[in-house]
Formats: C-alpha cells, sequence, structure tokens
C-alpha cells in the first residue's frame, strides 16, 4: 500500500487547498519553489511530501483539507485549540484527531507542541490510582485511540531514504508503545528514518539493530520501571556503549516524570519531546 506522503497533488488541488490561485501555484513551480515530477501524458504532479514543505516552509494555511484528499470542507483554526482536541481523544476518534493533528502541523506548529496538548490527560488518568474502576478502560481507550492516530499521522510525514536511521523503542520489561510511539513520530517528522522496536525491548537488542543498521541514534522511553536504581545503571552504561561508536542518545518517559527519587544519569539526560526533536533535526542538518 503506498503512503500517502507518496501521493501526487496536481498544481490546483494544492492551490485550493491553500487558497490562492492555479496561476500563482504555477509560477511557483516555474521558479523552482516548489519540485515537481511530470506524468507520462506531460501534466504537472506533486508529490505530498513535497507539498508538505512548500506549506510549513512558506506558513499557508490549509483552507480546504479535502482538495489534499484529507475530509473536511473547512480547514481547522490555525491555533491550537486544546479543549477541542481533548474532546476527540476523549470521544476515541482516532481519525478526527490524526486530521485534526496534521492539519494543525500543516498551518505550521510543531508535532511536541501538539502532542503536549494532549499529554496532560494522561497524568490525569495516573492520579485515578489503580484502584478506581475507570483507570483501566479510559487509560485503554485514550492510550488506543492516540496510538491510532499517531499511526496514520506518520503516513503523511515525509520518508527521505538517504537520511539517517534511528531506533528505539520502551525498555524492557515494559510493553507500553505510545510513549515511544509519540517519539519516533516526533523524529520522523524531521526527514530522518526509524525503526521502532515497540515495547519490552531489551537493551542488548537495541545496541544490535543500532549496529546493524548503522543507526546515528537511539531513544530509550521509561513508562513502567520497578527499579528505577537499575535502570538509571543499564541507560548509563547504554550511553556510554554508543556514545563509543558515536551514535547520539536520548531517554525520555512518563516514569521520569513521575519518579521522586534522584537518579544521576536520567535526571541529567531526560528529555522533553522538544528536545528529541532538536537533536533529530541536527543529525538532519548535519549529514
Amino acid at each position: 500500500m503506498n503512503r500517502p506522503s507518496q501521493f501526487q497533488l496536481s498544481p490546483k488541488s494544492l492551490a485550493l487547498a491553500i487558497g490562492v490561485s492555479e496561476s500563482s501555484m504555477k509560477r511557483w513551480i516555474d521558479q523552482g519553489q516548489l519540485p515537481v515530477h511530470i506524468t507520462s501524458g506531460g501534466h504537472r504532479r506533486i508529490s505530498f511530501s513535497d507539498a508538505i514543505k512548500f506549506i510549513r516552509a512558506h506558513k499557508r494555511t490549509i483552507v480546504d483539507p479535502s482538495a489534499l484528499g484529507l475530509g473536511g470542507s473547512e480547514g481547522t483554526e490555525s491555533g491550537i485549540n486544546q479543549s477541542e482536541l481533548v474532546d476527540i481523544l476523549k470521544a476515541g476518534d482516532s481519525a478526527h484527531l490524526s486530521n485534526s493533528l496534521l492539519q494543525l502541523y500543516l498551518n505550521g506548529h510543531d508535532l511536541p507542541t501538539l502532542f503536549e496538548a494532549l499529554l496532560p490527560e494522561f497524568r490525569l488518568i495516573g492520579e485515578l490510582g489503580l484502584d478506581d474502576s475507570r483507570y483501566i478502560s479510559t487509560e485503554h481507550l485514550y492510550s488506543t485511540t492516540f496510538a491510532k492516530a499517531l499511526s496514520q499521522l506518520q503516513l503523511y510525514l515525509p520518508a527521505v531514504g538517504d537520511m539517517p536511521i534511528a531506533i528505539g523503542g520502551t525498555l524492557a520489561p515494559d510493553s507500553s508503545y505510545l510513549s515511544s510511539l509519540l517519539a519516533e513520530t516526533v523524529i520522523l517528522s524531521t526527514g530522518m528514518r526509524t525503526m521502532n522496536l515497540g515495547g519490552n525491548t531489551p537493551i542488548t537488542s537495541m545496541l544490535e539493530i543500532a549496529e546493524e543498521f548503522d543507526a546515528k541514534l537511539v531513544w530509550v522511553s521509561v513508562v513502567h520501571q520497578s527499579d528505577m536504581y537499575a535502570i538509571n545503571v543499564a541507560l548509563e552504561n547504554l550511553y556510554n556503549t554508543l556514545q563509543e561508536k558515536g551514535v547520539r542518545f536520548v531517554v525520555g518517559g512518563p516514569a521520569l516524570q513521575s519518579s521522586s527519587t534522584s537518579h544521576s544519569f536520567l535526571e541529567k539526560h531526560n528529555a522533553s519531546l522538544h528536545e528529541v526533536h532538536q537533536l533529530a533535526s541536527s543529525l538532519v542538518s548535519s549529514n
């Protein structure tokens, strides 16, 4: 199945999407501001990936998402409406959530900021406690909805074949996947390629895959861990090993936000999604 990022748009469709004339779009193409492919019939076509780059680089607003095949007849407001995003999450509507996040991303918002508009809801769930009957059902609904939305959103992010690879996952014995999926999506948005090893990933597996695929970045998500002291030691050893190989390392996750104990390595290297984005962007720039 083709990724949406590989779809082809006509200049007219892109012009309709951002509310400009087709002649303006053709002029920008002629000026070299937007790459096009010529079909066998002699028609100009724009890849969805190039359209995304153009829209964000020129700070254009999506006024007709249906012209991009996103559905809906009106664009999402350019500003982030946190309560609206939260309501979509609570309704369990992953398609609507993915569409809203994509339109906001196209309108110039970075993914870490968008994701952080939703993360407080997950912290509120945690405050319910395991004994609360609402905890499991609510946590599963939110996590599944968000994860589906992220998976759909990833399909629209440009896949750049010659960019460095980042690999990562959630540290064993934890099977959680949402935190790692958030990190992966942020990294993908910079143009890097990714390999998400998912939940319950041993450190040895991360090292093996990183070496096999010549990864330039390794991310680790820490969500549910009973022995944070052991995790601190293990990740410090992983960091030192990767540093010797010239591989950058980043760690984050809910457990590092909520842990009340002091672990020097984790405190020093705990990264926000914004910092993950900055690191990945720097690797892309230096490629």
